[in-house]
């Protein structure tokens, strides 16, 4: 499986840099495109500064090996993600967690809160409040994963999706079941049966809050990624976005994954001939629009 379109918005902060910097990690690690992405007029970034917020990005990307394009639009950065994305067919959004917007409302800022209830594929939020230790390990893929799960088809889904990137990335997965613990045992049972490759996994077993258990299991294992499916998982729907992996990415002490269920992704509506002339792609020194 892997990732073959990975689309990173950047508006040149330091926590941006950090967002852009792991999601080069794991192009690398999927022989991925990363496209770079920058929204003006709306926000902190001007037309005028955006062409360097990118050259600058890219270069880096460059550096590192990674095959990259960068995009600029003006608009709504949050709305620009969204369109970029969908028109460009990018498998997975990267962004970090604050510093693209307004103030935090828990730890998830404006533009990263907006783009997660209406993403219709896999968002990876990048945790960046925690800049020394954050930085230190921008560049490294995730070593730990962990993969919540109450049985149902699409958390089943993001448990599969969850395996397939360990084995590319090499990390170990703690696969959790919050509820009966009776129940919880079969559905692990089945879901470990049902890995492709042979990922490392360990399972656990826990009752309470699913949300709160999941980041508490993420806390005192050191667990360096969350991933959750966009919806299931005991709570009813908001927008793409259920509450279990509202409250996860709202809360999570590390980084989150996202993961689109095949439903949400058959949802993206196509965007018609007009809006493929609002995007600009920067290319050397020079701005091309896309035909």
């Amino acid at each position: 499986m892997g990732y073959r379109t990975i689309l990173v918005g950047t508006d040149g902060s330091d926590t941006a840099a950090i967002a852009l910097r792991k999601a080069t990690a794991l192009a690398k690690r999927c022989s991925a495109q990363l496209l770079i992405v920058s929204a003006h007029g709306s926000g902190r970034v001007s037309k005028e500064l955006a062409p360097a917020i990118l050259h600058d990005a890219r270069q880096l990307v460059r550096d590192r090996g990674v095959e990259t394009a960068t995009v600029m639009r003006e608009g709504d950065p949050s709305e620009v993600l969204l369109d970029v994305a969908e028109i460009r067919g990018a498998d997975l959004i990267v962004l970090g967690n604050v510093g693209m917007g307004r103030a935090a409302r828990f730890r998830l800022g404006g533009i990263p809160d907006q783009v997660a209830h209406s993403a219709p594929t896999d968002l990876l939020i990048v945790d960046t409040t925690n800049h020394p230790e954050r930085e230190e390990r921008a560049d490294e893929a995730h070593r730990t994963i962990l993969v919540g799960t109450d049985g149902s088809p699409t958390a089943t889904e993001a448990a599969r999706k969850g395996f397939e990137i360990a084995e590319i990335i090499g990390a170990a997965v703690t696969l959790v079941y919050v509820g009966d613990p009776i129940v919880g045992a079969i559905a692990l049972e089945e879901t470990v049966k049902g890995r492709p490759g042979e990922a490392d996994v360990q399972t656990r077993i826990v009752e309470g809050d699913p949300a709160e258990k999941i980041i508490e299991v993420a806390r005192s294992e050191r667990i360096d990624l969350i991933l959750v499916g966009n919806k299931g998982m005991a709570g009813p729907r908001r927008f793409l976005l259920g509450s279990v992996p509202n409250k996860v990415a709202h809360s999570a002490p590390t980084d989150v994954l996202i993961a689109a269920a095949a439903e949400a992704r058959e949802l993206a509506v196509l965007h018609d001939d007009a809006h493929f002339d609002l995007i600009a792609e920067v290319t050397g020194q020079e701005v091309v629009r896309l035909p």
